[in-house]
């Protein structure tokens, strides 16, 4: 294919599977990678038994379809049906 890779900041949000969990416990697609985390002041280097925190900011890089699934492994709450369309992306 020929999607690119892109530098996105994903926000953790509350309740979501990454809140308090490890980054190697969330299963990121193969070609994820957080570069760094941003909580509060401070910036982390993230690793493998590095816990995410609602309020976090992820800095992910991934092309097009597996920021889709790092978007919905860390910012929706885990009750919440992957189908449902909030608004228009773009």
């Amino acid at each position: 294919g020929h999607d690119r890779n892109r530098l996105i900041e994903i926000p953790v949000g509350f309740g979501c599977r990454a809140d308090g969990g490890r980054i190697v416990d969330l299963h990121l697609p193969a070609g994820a990678l957080i570069v760094l985390i941003h909580r509060g002041d401070q910036y982390l280097i993230p690793r493998g038994a590095t816990r995410l925190m609602c309020g976090d900011s992820a800095l992910v890089l991934a092309d097009g379809d597996e920021l889709r699934q790092v978007r919905q492994i860390l910012g929706q709450p885990e009750g919440v049906p992957t189908g449902l369309k909030v608004g228009a992306s773009g």
